[in-house]
């Protein structure tokens, strides 16, 4: 049944969870979908930390929180095509994406650390040094780093950005929609009525909150050696991982990433960039693998790639 109206609240009651409408009305569920966007808390705060009240984590590694958005021309990047790139500058760092009918392209920067009008003007030059002279303008908007505290309470699912958000570095808002959604459709299939499960909801959240806390751990290590800019925005995101250590949540894993650190060291940089048909993987690359598990919704050959990219290694 299709009930098209605009949800005001939930409200937990004994039996279950109830939907309330705008227009008076209470549906009573075993289960809901909680797709609502940003938890009230996270849209309040213009920086890229949102409040730390009971329902909100925020993310402080990751040093963003705010986007300048620009649309293309079509190939309006001569030299590189059909590629997405991330080139960092003294703000932040610029996205571009080759579409078919436009190119995509952003500025992501920490509004606490950088103007409207400084990024505006970097931007600008950015696009000149590309050859770009024209440009249709999409705005700016705010983002939050975030998880909630808890994705499930037993009866409510939280979906999207109403259960987590991280920069769009790894484009993971993607990868942790569908991991919520499978994991929400695994749990229902096996428990069709929600008594008696009470015991295995912390560990249901414990397991997504530990992917989204490695996804964040992961992206703020992109940042770890710094870019060629000096300056308050880098020196800010280089102590991302600092940050993390002193929070006793993120801390223990972090320790949990070294092991994958460690293995994408041993893929080797050139084996990689020469890597161009499914036989140089079966040959070259894959007989290198030792840890055929993940961290988050990223594998050691993903830590290669970064860690290689950025110098770690």
């Amino acid at each position: 049944t299709r009930v098209d109206a605009r949800v005001t609240a939930l409200k937990r009651h004994a039996g279950g969870v109830g939907l309330q409408l705008h227009d008076g009305r209470e549906l009573d569920c075993d289960y809901i979908f909680d797709c609502r966007g940003f938890p009230q808390s996270v849209n309040a705060d213009r920086a890229n930390s949102p409040t730390d009240d009971e329902a909100v984590r925020p993310l402080p590694w990751i040093p963003t929180g705010r986007a300048m958005l620009r649309r293309l021309a079509p190939g309006a990047f001569s030299g590189v095509r059909n590629v997405t790139r991330a080139i960092a500058r003294p703000h932040g760092w610029v996205f571009q994406i080759p579409l078919r009918d436009w190119t995509s392209t952003g500025y992501i920067f920490n509004p606490t650390l950088s103007s409207d009008a400084e990024v505006d003007a970097d931007y600008t030059a950015f696009l000149h040094e590309e050859g770009v002279t024209t440009w249709e303008p999409r705005g700016a908007l705010d983002f939050p780093n975030f998880v909630r505290r808890q994705l499930f309470d037993g009866r409510v699912f939280r979906g999207g950005n109403a259960a987590c958000f991280l920069e769009p570095l790894e484009a993971t808002a993607i990868g942790s929609a569908i991991q919520h959604a499978r994991a929400a459709a695994n749990w229902i299939t096996e428990h069709p009525t929600p008594e008696g499960a009470e015991a295995e909801v912390a560990r249901y959240n414990e397991a997504l909150l530990t992917n989204v806390c490695r996804d964040s751990l992961f992206l703020a290590w992109h940042y770890a050696c710094g870019s060629r800019w000096d300056t308050p925005f880098w020196r800010h995101a280089r102590q991302g991982l600092d940050r993390a250590r002193a929070n006793p949540w993120a801390a223990p894993q972090l320790d949990a990433m070294k092991p994958f650190a460690s293995a994408g060291r041993k893929l080797p940089m050139q084996a990689l960039a020469q890597c161009r048909s499914q036989d140089d993987w079966d040959q070259h690359i894959f007989p290198l693998l030792k840890l055929f598990r993940p961290y988050g919704n990223f594998s050691e050959l993903n830590f290669a790639q970064v860690g290689h990219g950025i110098g770690c290694y």
